[in-house]
């Protein structure tokens, strides 16, 4: 699995919009724990390849390592 996290690649600070143009371009998922950003995404019509909303009680790395890996055990399809 390829992830990159928006601090280390110092897209800290960037509006959502230049986030999911950069996923889109890449084509790659967003993951996000703010439920707004898919609503104002498709409501907006801005480009995205996919968007992953969790909403953890704990949303530490850790935690959302752990769900990441329980979700690809199940064998889910994820297309865009």
């Amino acid at each position: 699995m390829d992830v990159f996290d928006t601090k280390e690649q110092s897209w800290y600070g960037i509006e959502d919009q230049g986030l999911l143009e950069i996923a889109f371009q890449q084509e790659r998922f967003v993951l996000t724990h703010d439920s707004d950003l898919g609503t104002l995404s498709i409501h907006e019509g801005n480009r995205f390849f996919g968007i992953m909303y969790f909403r953890l009680k704990y949303p530490s790395p850790k935690n959302v390592i752990t769900v990441c890996k329980q979700l690809l055990e199940q064998k889910t399809e994820f297309s865009p």
